[in-house]
C-alpha cells in the first residue's frame, strides 16, 4: 500500500510544479537552483538520519523485505518504510514457572499425583542465525515477554506431563 501511495505521489508533485510555475510565471533561473539544490540536500540528509534505526541493548532488529532479511544487534541499518518492514526481537531472559498442585497436578504412571513446581529460563541467545529463526518461528509474538511466556508455557507443561507420565 505504501508503495502504492508512494508511486500515486510523483506525478501529483510534478504536475503541482508545473501548474505553481505556469501560475506564479517562475522561471528557474541560476539564481534559484543553488538554494533548491542545497535545501534537496538538507531534505535527503534528514530523511536519510531519520530512517537509521538502531536496537535497544536489550533487543535485536529484523529488517525483511528487499533481497533477505537482515539482522542487527549491536549495529544499526536503514530502513525503508515502503519496502522493509522492521522486527524487534527482545534478548532478554524470560522466567517461566509452572505451578501444577491439588487438582491440577500431575498424574504420574501408577496413577498418583504429584505435585510439582518447575521453573525454566528461555532467552535468544544474540547470534544473527538464532535471532532470524526466531523472528521466523515466533513472529510477531516474539515481542514481549509476556506473548513469549504465553507461547511457550502451554509447550514446556505439556512436556512436563510428558516426564511425569513415565515416573512411578
Amino acid at each position: 500500500m505504501r508503495l502504492i501511495i508512494a508511486i500515486l505521489m510523483v506525478p501529483i508533485v510534478i504536475i503541482s510544479t508545473i501548474l505553481a510555475i505556469y501560475v506564479f510565471k517562475v522561471s528557474l533561473s541560476s539564481l534559484l537552483i543553488p538554494p533548491l539544490a542545497a535545501l534537496l540536500a538538507g531534505v535527503a540528509f534528514v530523511v536519510v538520519v531519520y530512517r537509521y534505526k538502531r536496537p535497544k541493548p536489550d533487543e535485536a532488529l529484523v529488517r525483511t523485505g528487499g533481497k533477505k532479511a537482515k539482522v542487527t544487534i549491536t549495529g544499526g541499518m536503514w530502513v525503508n518504510t515502503i519496502i522493509h518492514e522492521i522486527r524487534p526481537i527482545s534478548l532478554n531472559t524470560v522466567r517461566i514457572e509452572i505451578l501444577r498442585e491439588g487438582p491440577d497436578s500431575l498424574i504420574t504412571e501408577d496413577f498418583n499425583r504429584a505435585d510439582v513446581e518447575a521453573i525454566f529460563y528461555v532467552r535468544v541467545e544474540p547470534k544473527e542465525e538464532n535471532v532470524l529463526r526466531a523472528a521466523q518461528s515466533l513472529g510477531e509474538r516474539a515481542m514481549t515477554p509476556e506473548t513469549l511466556r504465553d507461547l511457550v508455557e502451554s509447550k514446556v507443561e505439556g512436556t512436563l506431563r510428558a516426564v511425569a507420565a513415565t515416573m512411578k
